[in-house]
């Protein structure tokens, strides 16, 4: 009898199908994974932000804030992140931080630091991301 090398048209739809399955389970844990990672680099740099103003202010003679709040689109803080905010001011009143309307592209952020609500698209929409949670 002759042997035949070779796999048969089973064995190749079985490896098909469990290649499938690994698939359909892997994609969405993946996606879910790089959304996070985009909530928490968005996150990162409204620290950077806040840590920005605050070592300025530390620095030097003058408040960032005396003439009022930080437009974060006319170069007043400059960092290497910034360049993906779209819009946004920020305040400070002596004690807090505030953000408001911080957006790049995809979030936008709207509170005090620290107890701010990230939104998916426009600030104050539905989908709310995260909201009231601590520094990290």
């Amino acid at each position: 009898m002759k042997e035949e090398k070779g796999f048969t048209l089973v064995e190749l739809l079985g490896v098909i199908t469990l290649l499938a399955l690994v698939g359909l389970i892997s994609v969405p844990i993946v996606s879910n994974v790089i959304e996070n990672s985009r909530v928490k680099a968005f996150k990162q740099t409204l620290n950077g932000i806040i840590d920005a103003s605050r070592i300025h202010n530390a620095e030097s003679n003058y408040s960032l804030f005396d003439n009022g709040p930080i437009d974060l689109t006319d170069g007043t803080i400059q960092f290497e992140n910034l360049k993906e905010i779209e819009t946004g001011k920020v305040y400070y009143d002596g004690k807090e931080y505030y953000l408001e309307d911080v957006k790049n592209d995809r979030f936008c952020a709207v509170g005090v630091l620290g107890k701010y609500n990230i939104y998916e698209g426009e600030c104050g929409s539905d989908t709310v991301l995260e909201s009231n949670f601590d520094n990290f």
